[in-house]
């Protein structure tokens, strides 16, 4: 699946979407879907994505994230 964000993409940004959406794969499109209705956590995706560490990359340095949010 194609989420392109636009030619003011970073080559950081697309690394780092294509990085997190191989840790999402497995899961599916699905999954958060299924999870919301049924009022459930997605524990098993964020501990996926923790123990990778892309937990706070998108916070800013100052407040301990690696600063790689939206492009802009």
């Amino acid at each position: 699946m194609d989420v392109s964000v636009g030619a003011a993409e970073s080559d950081e940004h697309r690394d780092l979407r294509a990085a997190v959406g191989e840790i999402a794969a497995p899961y599916g499109g699905d999954y958060y879907v299924q999870h919301a209705r049924a009022g459930r956590e997605c524990a098993e995706l964020w501990q996926a994505l923790g123990d990778t560490g892309f937990i706070g990359v998108n916070v800013p340095e100052e407040y301990g994230g690696a600063a790689a949010g939206s492009p802009s």
